[in-house]
């Protein structure tokens, strides 16, 4: 698969320069991507809370106030 097939006529190297946001670097780049691994609308979530939102290391439970710009659906997990 080309550049040009993925992403169409969008311009990569002029993107810095422009005013081209996060929701359209998802929707425009990391959208192609995951269809392009074989995710559809089904397996993809965006901003799904974290269930539990901890990170636990040792003995010392510290909480993940991050949202991911993503969550994929394999089964009834996800990742």
């Amino acid at each position: 698969m080309t550049k040009e097939q993925l992403f169409g006529n969008i311009d990569l190297k002029q993107l810095a320069f422009t005013d081209f946001k996060e929701a359209s670097v998802r929707e425009s780049i990391i959208m192609p991507i995951l269809k392009e691994l074989g995710y559809n609308e089904e397996n993809i979530e965006r901003e799904k809370r974290l269930k539990d939102p901890y990170l636990v290391t040792g003995k010392t439970k510290t909480p993940i106030t991050l949202i991911p710009d993503y969550a994929i659906k394999i089964g009834h997990y996800y990742a």
